[in-house]
């Protein structure tokens, strides 16, 4: 994935006004919100995506923006509602809980719901149970456990969820980034070349507008592209 940088910038620039704030899902209150968000983002357009985590913190009195309010529902607050459920279908789990029955795939894949379960119990296990805690206690380990949950062993939701728990210096090498840059997005090289590329982008930007992250720039990619 080729490209000259000045022209990415140019490209960039025009696409829209470049704004310093991000979306409301950067601003999420707790962890599980984030989770929720990463995981039912992929493959899938974003506004099934949050209507997924507004149903479920309106149903379960969740604060959902950090900037007006705070919230101190943890993982162990998450998983005991599908304890709550008393079923091992995750279909009406999935409907219950976010109205949403999306899989992670189509062929041989689990609810999305019952991977978001998955991945709180390995957040459980290592003690993760707060946006802080995943931002301090994450390791290679961790995210190789995470990653066996079907559907996430690319890495990508992960990535995404790290940005929306504050990580403001990786991108979602998803399907429209990679398409902005005309690349493969199947390619894992591609992915990495991605974000190689935004890193430099920043650079050129950073003079001219301070306050520019790499989080920045993709959310701009991903909203003219996902537009398009």
């Amino acid at each position: 994935m080729e490209g000259n940088i000045n022209k990415i910038v140019e490209k960039i620039e025009q696409i829209q006004q470049i704004k310093e704030d991000l979306p409301d899902e950067y601003y999420y209150t707790c962890l599980p919100l984030c989770l929720i968000d990463a995981i039912f983002s992929i493959g899938a357009k974003y506004k099934s995506t949050k209507n997924a985590v507004v149903y479920f913190a309106e149903n379960n009195g969740i604060h959902l923006d950090r900037r007006t309010g705070a919230s101190d529902y943890t993982i162990d607050d998450f998983l005991a509602r599908f304890d709550e459920c008393n079923s091992e279908d995750f279909s009406e789990v999935a409907k219950h809980l976010f109205n949403n029955r999306q899989m992670t795939s189509t062929k041989n894949g689990i609810r999305k719901a019952e991977a978001v379960k998955r991945c709180a119990l390995v957040f459980q296990k290592h003690g993760i149970q707060t946006i802080q805690d995943f931002q301090k206690k994450m390791t290679d380990k961790i995210e190789s456990q995470y990653k066996e949950v079907p559907g996430q062993g690319s890495g990508i939701s992960l990535t995404y969820l790290k940005m929306l728990s504050g990580n403001d210096k990786l991108i979602k090498p998803d399907r429209h980034i990679l398409r902005f840059f005309d690349g493969n997005y199947e390619d894992k090289n591609d992915r990495e070349q991605a974000q190689k590329i935004v890193n430099q982008v920043v650079i050129e930007l950073k003079p001219k507008y301070p306050d520019i992250t790499a989080r920045k720039v993709d959310y701009m990619i991903w909203n003219y592209m996902s537009n398009r």
